[in-house]
């Protein structure tokens, strides 16, 4: 079991679940260079499987799965290619709650940040993906996850969006104030059902603002610990899209089962 957790991020019983899930596709042909070649699947379900998910944790270096798997780039570049979309079919982990549970400060729900998932240069219109305050170009991932943890809502932006920017362009705005709801944010954000810290208010309440906020910040971590999503990506903004709204997805099934937090901590 640790074995599993250390090469791939999930528990076994996980592993077994999304197997179960992604194994049936796995055991059908792919296309290679066209769709007239076809070539039979030469890994087992299990180990394919195994291979994206270390692939993942490897910060997508083949080097070293070359030497475990005992296959070619060629192979390991193909046989990715053709998992990552099945497997983002079958993950639906990342959904809005049917019920917002708001806790005991200023009955917030939920909290809101944005991260930086760095990539090479996209050419033409690579300033669409540079800012200046990062000194580099990314791709904007905002997450919206409970105070226990677990992620609701992930969406994915060119990287000259800032955080105010991201969420008025994904209309979280529209939810906030729909739904009536009370969300943790930073000072990036500026609404009035967003709770931010305040300098006007005593030290002891920003302490609380900022610990209960700190969980988000936590999600993204943990997502990160899967170094694809932590070092510059390579390939195409497409692909890059996929890989993360899968490590997102395969991360939240982790929290799930695992809550950061309890309610009465939460509450405390």
């Amino acid at each position: 079991m640790d074995l599993t957790y250390k090469e791939t991020g999930l528990f076994y019983e996980q592993f077994e679940e999304l197997l179960t899930a992604v194994g049936p596709s796995l055991k059908l042909p792919c296309a290679v260079s066209s769709p007239r070649r076809i070539v039979s699947a030469s890994l087992a379900p299990t180990t394919r499987l195994l291979l994206l998910l270390c692939y993942f944790r490897e910060a997508g270096t083949f080097r070293r799965l070359v030497n475990i798997f005992h296959v070619s780039k060629a192979f390991i570049s193909r046989d990715i290619a053709h998992i990552l979309p099945k497997l983002h079919c079958v993950l639906d982990s990342i959904r809005w709650p049917d019920q917002w549970i708001p806790s005991h400060f200023k009955a917030t729900s939920a909290a809101i940040d944005c991260t930086p998932h760095f990539r090479r240069r996209v050419h033409p219109q690579q300033g669409d993906w540079y800012r200046g305050d990062k000194h580099g170009h990314f791709m904007n991932a905002q997450v919206v996850c409970s105070l226990r943890g677990e992620i609701y809502n992930v969406q994915l932006l060119q990287g000259h969006n800032n955080d105010q920017g991201c969420f008025n362009i994904t209309k979280v705005k529209q939810l906030l104030e729909a739904l009536q709801l009370h969300w943790l944010a930073d000072n990036g954000y500026s609404h009035h059902r967003l709770v931010v810290p305040d300098d006007s208010q005593a030290p002891s309440w920003n302490h609380k603002q900022k610990g209960l906020r700190s969980i988000v910040e936590v999600v993204i971590g943990l997502a990160k610990t899967n170094r694809i999503a932590a070092k510059v990506f390579t390939l195409s903004p497409e692909k890059q899209a996929l890989v993360l709204m899968v490590i997102y997805q395969l991360t939240n099934m982790s929290l799930k089962r695992y809550p950061l937090r309890r309610l009465s901590t939460i509450n405390e």
